[in-house]
Formats: structure tokens, sequence, C-alpha cells
């Protein structure tokens, strides 16, 4: 009987080191069957080319416009190509009131020689030119020039 107990005592004592054994394969296992054996194309997240944005609706910025009947002030904003077919739209704008808001927009985007056809996540499309080191487009009605940026 004391034998028994033993065992049992052997058991009880081996039980949670087993479990912890058999837990650790299993997520182990689960991690490694998510990894992708493929590696990721090289720098496909890096910069490719990044505009500044210099005009608003012919303004140099930064500059004061008034869109729908709200009037802002367009402090700053660029727009950053990534190699793998993604863009950034970040623009700084200063409401009437002196408050800092940053507005930051996702898009794809698809470019032919001299134009870019974007696809914005969770808006519209919109087309830009090319001519250069200029890049301009109409957006909801107002006209955005930027420079590339050596």
């Amino acid at each position: 009987m004391t034998k028994l107990k033993s065992n049992s005592l052997k058991n009880r004592l081996l039980a949670p080191s087993l479990r912890f054994s058999i837990t650790l394969l299993a997520i182990s296992a689960l991690f490694f069957a998510g990894c992708n054996s493929k590696p990721a194309p090289a720098n496909a997240s890096a910069p490719a080319e990044t505009y500044l944005l210099t005009k608003v609706d012919g303004q140099s910025v930064p500059c004061s416009v008034n869109h729908n009947g709200a009037a802002f002030k367009v402090n700053s904003g660029t727009l950053t190509f990534r190699s793998d077919g993604h863009c950034q739209s970040s623009i700084e704008l200063i409401s009437p009131a002196g408050k800092k808001m940053q507005k930051n927009v996702s898009a794809t985007y698809t470019r032919n020689t001299d134009s870019i056809a974007f696809k914005w996540k969770g808006a519209g499309k919109t087309k830009a030119t090319l001519n250069g080191d200029l890049l301009t487009m109409n957006n909801e009605g107002m006209n955005f020039s930027y420079q590339r940026q050596p």
C-alpha cells in the first residue's frame, strides 16, 4: 500500500511537469505552423518615394483654406509610397481655435508612367498626375501639389 502511495505521489509530481511540456509543445507547434516558410520580399515596406505637400488650391503650404464651409490651416503634409503598392498620406491641420490635428490616410496605388491611381482605405478613388518630380491631384474638390524629395 505504501508503494502505491509512492507511485501516486510520483505521478502527482510528474503530472504538472508533463502537462507543462505538452502545453509548450502544442504552443510551439501552433507557432511554427503559422509561420510562412517563404521569406518576405526585401524591404517590402521600406519607403520607395516621399513627396512633400507644397501647395493646396494654388497656395503655398502652410496656408489657410476653406473646404465645404470649414476654415482651417494646412501646416504640412507628406505622401509616402512604399514599394509594395501601398502609400500613406499625412497632413497636419490647425483648427481656427489653434488645435493641431494629424490626418493620416492609407491607400493602395497603381503607377503608370505619368499617373497614379489611388484606392483610399475607407474612402474612394483618386487619380494623380506625375510631371517629373511634381505630383498633382484633385481630391474632393481641392487641388494638392506635392514635390518629390531626394
